[in-house]
This record gives C-alpha cells, structure tokens and sequence, in this order.
C-alpha cells in the first residue's frame, strides 16, 4: 500500500516485473536476495553488453530492456518444465550429481501423477502424497524411500496449530518433496547449497533429506516451547483471575498439546524405523 505512488510512476516493463516478482517471493519461489543478486548480474550484463556495442541506449531504455530480460526468466520459473528436469536426470554427465525437485502446493494432480510414473512410483505411494489426513508415514520400496510428515506451527492468532504435509521421495541420486502448502522451510538449506556453505554439496541426497527433515522438525519445538510458556501463563492467570474464556484457552490448548502429541508418535516411530534400516 505505501509503494502505490512510487508504483504508479513504473514504464510497463517495471510493472510487469514488480508483479512476477511479486508473486514467485509470496509463493516460496524465490527470496529477495535471489531477486537482489540477479538484478546485479542483469546490470554487469548491461553493462558489458553496452561496452560491446557502439550503441548508447538511454537509462530508461536500459532499466525496461533488464525488466524485461528478468521477467522472461522468472516466467521460466513458473513453467518448472518436467521434461527439463526429466532431461537433467537422465543426463550421463550430471548422473553422479545430486538432484533436488521441490514441488509446492498438491493441487497439481497430473503434475504429481507425472512425477510418479517418472520414477516408477507405486500409486498407493502417490495416494499417500495427495492424501492430507495421513499421519506420519515412512515406506522402503526397492530402491525408493517414501517419508511424509506434519510441520506444526501456531497459527498466527496463536489460538490455533498451522498443519502442513511434507513428503519426500528418495531414489538414486534424486530427492523430490511435495509441499502441501506453498510456505517455505528450507530457505536456508537452499542458500547453503547456494553458497557452497557447509558440508551438504558434499554428500549425497539422503544427508540432504536429513537437513530438510530437521527444518520440519525444528517447527515442532519451536510449537512445544510456545505451549510451555503459554501453560504457565494460563496457571497465572487462573489462580487470579475468575474470567470464564480462561478455562476455554485452557481447554483449547489442551486440544492442541493432545494433536500435537497425536502427531509426534508416529514420527518418533518413523525416525527410529529409518535409522534401524
């Protein structure tokens, strides 16, 4: 709202590229600092461009021309062409190379089927993948590792839990996830293999599984230390005070603290399942 003025000043270009932009950072797709460091590389492409030339384009010309050459490749990002990341996987070159596909939101029904028959995935498998209700789940078939599992986090309100399905495919050399919703937890794993930080360039695509399973499991403490203060906060306030809404937040949170509960148990079965195999 406070940008509409400067907004409204924008040449065509700019506009279409403030709304992709827009959209690709609200949907996970992209961070600022992705948008940030490539609108650095447009402009020392501008500038080397213009160098080449005998051309001397104006500054507007200039800005529209990167608009429109970053809006062409973020148009790109929407497509995540399956053919192309078919094409990478069966590449001889990049077969020692580990993959990663992420897939956000479970709307996509043929996208998802697609993927399955793709990796030779049973369809039960796929059924667990669209099926939200299911509770934690881990299943070895022949040279594929299914994993799904809850992210828990309060709602913004905080009377409520925030529930998202994660589920993991694991085969050769691939890692694809499918997120129910189009939040994003590994932005920081995204950037360490960015920047080459750390070890997960390194290893293969079951360490990578093991760094996105704990940023989902990271939700869960940060759920149980916010219902540890919250408890202590309704003994206070019930000792004294005499309000009837504090005996509904504490019913409330009991509901909570049992889904939660509900949903932690089969997770510790999953994991210790998984280390055992």
């Amino acid at each position: 709202e406070n940008n509409k003025p400067l907004y409204g000043s924008f040449s065509k270009e700019m506009k279409r590229l403030y709304n992709k932009v827009d959209e690709l950072i609200n949907e996970g797709v992209i961070t600022y600092e992705d948008f940030t460091n490539d609108v650095i590389d447009s402009i020392t492409t501008t500038i080397v461009d213009n160098g080449k030339s005998s051309a001397e384009p104006s500054r507007a010309d200039q800005v529209n021309a990167m608009c429109d050459m970053l809006f062409k490749k973020y148009e790109e990002y929407k497509k995540v062409s399956l053919a192309r990341a078919k094409k990478e996987i069966d590449d001889e070159l990049q077969s020692e190379d580990v993959k990663w596909l992420n897939v956000h939101g479970l709307h996509d029904v043929e996208l998802i089927q697609s993927i399955g028959e793709m990796l030779a995935i049973e369809p039960f498998i796929i059924g667990d993948i669209l099926n939200i209700t299911r509770r934690t789940k881990m299943e070895e078939l022949d040279e594929i590792l299914f994993f799904s599992i809850k992210s828990i986090l309060p709602d913004d309100n905080n009377d409520n839990l925030t529930v998202e399905q994660i589920s993991f495919l694991l085969k050769d050399n691939l890692l694809v996830s499918f997120q129910e919703k189009k939040s994003d937890f590994f932005t920081h794993i995204r950037e360490r293999i960015k920047t080459h930080s750390g070890i997960v360039r390194k290893k293969s695509n079951d360490y990578l599984l093991y760094l996105l399973l704990e940023a989902v499991m990271e939700n869960f403490y940060i759920t149980i230390e916010f219902y540890e203060d919250r408890i202590e906060d309704l003994l206070v306030e019930a000792k004294s005070s005499d309000k009837p809404d504090v005996l509904v937040r504490i019913e409330k949170t009991r509901e909570n603290l049992n889904f939660l509960k509900r949903s932690i148990l089969p997770l510790r079965d999953a994991l210790f399942n998984l280390k055992s195999e």
